[in-house]
Parts: structure tokens; C-alpha cells; sequence
């Protein structure tokens, strides 16, 4: 049933069985849109579902502006139905099935199955999770230095949309960084902020922002998420969440990136520390003053010596033996002169 305006319709008492379709296995209802109606009444009673197929969603129902609407669904049985995709039974747009805890109680499902997520009910995408971030707590990140934040896309049913086939690949997650409100410079035309890595895709409704690197003056500023290409009108639960950013400690190397924003870099190691350890040291910048380097330098562990440590201390290594030989000839001696005067006691 596609475009009805007014329906009024209750199916009971029968079986669909092994009926196949694109969309809804046994029934597919499109209705026009939402509360454009004179009435509309949609009940299902004691009827069987039994070995139905979607090729896509909705092994038995697809359902679209019609959830709203359906009254009574009892004593129904769901058997053996599959979707290729999602709601191995049930499959809704956009709107939450609102008797759905009550249909679990009412009806009988077995054996249902959809290959990548829903295998009783499902939805279109609806919301996305960010996992890890403490809604209670901003974001601390220094300038250039990169980190990872990690999202989920979810159904209208809290399930994470598994999608080996990509249907929803197309969706592109992009950060965007905003200065706090309290900080707006108004007539400054000056960039003071831009971001690297900002961008992912959903793969099997997981989609992760490796190595963000936020390249900005210290402050306070808010990240905004949002989807291109989206037309589910996919919602953030948590969004424009705060961030603070800090400039470079003595850790890090000073670098100017583009507008002459200044950025962290963690240093890397160019020595070879064959025998050691490598260290580094905070040095102004010949080029920059207003930058500084790290230098890298190695810390040889006992024995070692040389730029690399790859130098055997052999003068010391003799000398420490020669010492030892000395005590060790001492306390022989002591030994031996104790045994002598012991034995001379003995027979004395």
C-alpha cells in the first residue's frame, strides 16, 4: 500500500508465507505523510509469518509514516522471516515502533534473522554515539599533538548499524573546531585555528577520528560534529562539546604551522643509542626565536661511552679488576694468618 491518506485496516486470522520482496517481506505501507489524515487505524491479530524474505529490510513488515498509527498487534507469530540487511521482521524509516516492548509481550518471534544487524526489528540510522568522552568533562589537547576520538552510528532501537555492504558508507563524519562564545574576537579576521585528520567514514557503523590534530592558540573552544551527505537527519547525542587547548611544555618541540599559529611536535630520537638511553633537551630555535627544538642526546648506560654508546670502557673495566684482585689477596691473607696462629695456640 503506497500514498493512502486515510486507511483504516485490521488483518487478522491470517498466514503469510514464504512471500519475497525488495522492501517488507509480506507488507509493505507507505502513507503520505504524517498527520495529513482524516483517519488512520492499522491493527494486526492472530495472524503467522512464516519463512518471508526481504531483499533488503523488513523480512516481513517495512513500514514508513505508519508506526504512529497501528493500535493493536497481538497474538501474531514471526517465524523463520529474514531480511538481507536489517529488521529481520520488522523494519521502520525513521519513527520508533511505539508498541514494540508490548509486541515482544504479545507476539511470538523464532528463528528470525537480518545478516548485519536488527534481526527482530530495525530502523534507519538515527543517532550518533561518541564513546569515549565524559559528557561531564571538557577536553584537554595540546596544539599539534594528536588524538583520537572514537564515534557509533545507531538505529532507531539503540543498535549499532553493522553494514559489511556499505550502504551507509557514504556517510562523512567531519570535526569542526569553534571558538567559545566567551572568547569571540568580533573584527578579528585572523585565523587562529584550523584542524588536520578531521574527517572519517562509517565502516560496520564504527567510525574513528585517528590522529586529530587541532593546530590553534591556547584557549577555550568547542568542537561541532556533523554528517555530510546525510539524509536521515542523523542527530549528534552529544555535540559542540568543550575543549581546551594548551600550548607546548618542555617536552615538546615548537613549531609554526600556517597563519603563524604556533603547534607541538613530540620529539623523535635521531641518535642511535646502542648501550643508552635517549634523552632531549629544550633548545631555541636558530632559525625562529619565537620557536624552540628539541635536541636529541644519548645517555650511556655503565661501561659505554661515545656519541652512540657503542664504546666499551675497557681502562676502567681493568682497573675495577685490578682492585678487585687486591681484595680478594687481602682477605686471603687475613685468612691465612688467622688459620697459622690458631694452629699455633692449638698446640701451644
Amino acid at each position: 500500500m503506497n500514498n493512502i491518506k486515510n486507511i483504516d485496516i485490521t488483518l487478522s486470522n491470517n498466514v503469510f508465507q514464504k512471500n519475497h520482496a525488495k522492501y517488507g517481506g509480506s507488507i509493505f505501507i507507505y502513507l503520505i505523510k504524517e498527520y495529513d489524515f482524516e483517519y488512520r487505524s492499522v491493527n494486526f491479530i492472530n495472524n503467522t509469518f512464516d519463512k518471508n524474505k526481504a531483499d533488503y529490510f523488513g523480512g516481513s513488515f517495512y513500514f514508513k509514516n505508519v508506526v504512529n498509527y497501528i493500535n493493536k498487534t497481538y497474538n501474531n507469530k514471526f517465524i523463520n522471516n529474514i531480511a538481507e540487511i536489517a529488521g529481520g521482521v520488522i523494519f521502520t524509516c525513521k519513527q520508533s515502533f511505539p508498541l514494540f516492548e508490548t509486541c515482544y509481550k504479545t507476539n511470538s518471534f523464532s528463528n528470525n534473522k537480518a545478516n548485519y544487524y536488527g534481526n527482530e526489528i530495525a530502523s534507519l540510522p538515527n543517532v550518533v554515539l561518541l564513546n569515549n568522552y565524559d559528557d561531564k568533562k571538557s577536553i584537554t589537547a595540546t596544539s599539534g599533538i594528536p588524538f583520537s576520538l572514537s564515534f557509533e552510528l545507531l538505529d532507531q532501537y539503540n543498535q549499532t548499524i553493522k553494514d559489511n555492504q556499505n550502504y551507509q558508507s557514504n556517510f562523512l563524519l567531519k570535526a569542526e573546531l569553534l571558538p567559545a562564545y566567551d572568547n569571540l574576537m568580533y573584527g578579528n579576521d585572523e585565523q587562529e585555528f584550523y584542524l588536520e585528520n578531521n574527517e572519517c567514514s562509517f565502516s560496520n557503523g564504527h567510525c574513528i577520528l585517528n590522529n586529530l590534530r587541532v593546530i590553534a592558540h591556547p584557549g577555550d573552544y568547542q568542537l561541532h560534529f556533523s554528517i555530510d551527505y546525510d539524509i536521515y537527519e542523523i542527530y549528534f547525542l552529544i555535540n559542540d562539546i568543550s575543549i581546551k587547548i594548551e600550548g607546548c611544555n618542555r617536552e615538546y618541540a615548537e613549531k609554526k604551522g600556517k597563519y603563524d599559529i604556533l603547534y607541538c611536535e613530540k620529539p623523535v630520537c635521531n641518535k642511535e643509542c646502542i648501550n643508552g638511553e635517549c634523552k632531549f633537551s629544550r633548545i631555541s630555535s636558530p632559525v625562529n626565536n619565537h620557536t624552540h627544538d628539541i635536541m636529541a642526546y644519548c645517555i650511556c648506560f655503565d661501561g659505554f661511552e661515545g656519541e652512540k654508546c657503542n664504546n666499551k670502557i675497557y681502562e676502567k673495566f681493568r682497573i675495577n679488576l685490578k682492585n678487585y684482585k687486591i681484595f680478594l689477596y687481602t682477605i686471603l691473607t687475613i685468612e691465612s694468618i688467622c688459620l697459622i696462629i690458631t694452629c699455633f695456640h692449638k698446640k701451644t
